[in-house]
Order: structure tokens, then sequence, then C-alpha cells
């Protein structure tokens, strides 16, 4: 199995990947860009790999992007141009909370305007990987912030890519 693990802080992705598949191995990728973060990674997944910011790991998921379909059918339509970032047999899960801190309530509400708005990269991932599984978290501002579409791109883009998107709201107070 290989996981993505974008904007990870210190990996609680990661860790619950780690219990419900505790059988499996997993391949840890995580893209974050905080010293602490960083180092709290390091200290429990020291065999994974590690991008800083996300405009590298889109370069490199770019530069190594193929179809699903397989290796020859990715050659014949062009989207093939090296080595494959993972094996075609493996679950490849990606997470991630892009930063919250343009739609949160406890913010400035910049929205897309915020240079800290952080979707448009992690969808090209999404693109790039192609993974089976995707799941996205951020705060509930992101579905009041002009009157839902942030959330409506998020997901008509995770649509275009042929994925079924289930929103959800979880409270605090459900935990």
């Amino acid at each position: 199995m290989v996981h993505y693990d974008l904007f990870a802080g210190v990996g609680g992705f990661s860790y619950a990947l780690d219990h419900v598949f505790y059988d499996r191995a997993i391949k840890h990728i995580f893209c974050e860009w905080g010293a602490f973060p960083t180092a709290v990674l390091k200290k429990h997944w020291p065999d994974a790999t590690y991008y800083g910011d996300i405009a590298d790991l889109v370069a490199d998921t770019d530069s190594k992007r193929w179809a699903r379909g397989g290796r020859e059918d990715a050659r014949r339509h062009g989207q093939f141009s090296g080595e494959v970032p993972h094996q075609e047999q493996e679950m490849v899960i990606l997470t991630g909370g892009f930063p919250c801190q343009p739609f949160s309530h406890a913010g400035r509400r910049q929205g897309t305007s915020d240079d800290r708005y952080k979707w448009p990269e992690m969808f090209a991932v999404i693109r790039n990987v192609r993974p089976d599984w995707v799941i996205a978290e951020n705060v509930r501002g992101l579905v009041t912030w002009n009157d839902g579409m942030v959330l409506e791109t998020v997901c008509a883009d995770l649509e275009s890519e042929g994925y079924e998107v289930q929103p959800l709201i979880i409270p605090a107070v459900a935990i």
C-alpha cells in the first residue's frame, strides 16, 4: 500500500492508517513544510519519502504521471514519461487537509485569494498520482465560503477525474 499524506502535520492520517492496516506494509510519502512537524514525522517514519513544498511534489508526480490502466496504455496516450511512482497492483490512498486558514472563522477568511489556498496543488497531485482513495479534510468554514462555491469546486474537480464524492460534516462534539 502507498499513502500520500499531504499537509501532513504530525501524521494523524498516517498514524490511523498504520493502525487500521496493521497487517500491511505501508509506504508513506509525506508533504509537510513545517520544521517541527517534519521532525516528528521523521522520528516515527524514518524510512518514508519526504517533500517540504507541495510544489516539489506536484512537479515530481507530474514527471512520473501514468495512467492507472497500465504502462503500455499510458505510453500510447503520451502519459508515461519514466518510472512509475508505485506498482499498479498496490492500493494507493491520498489524504490531506489543505490549509484551513483561508476559510477558518478564526482567521481573516480571505478564501481563494489567500496565498495559503492550496487546493489546486493538492488536486494536481491527485490528477498525477490517481489514487484509489482520496480523503480530504478542512474546516466547516469551507462549506460557507463564497456560498459554498469552494466546496463545490473541490467536489467538481474530484468528480471530473472519476471520483465519487461524499462530503461529510463531522462536528468536534462527535469525536
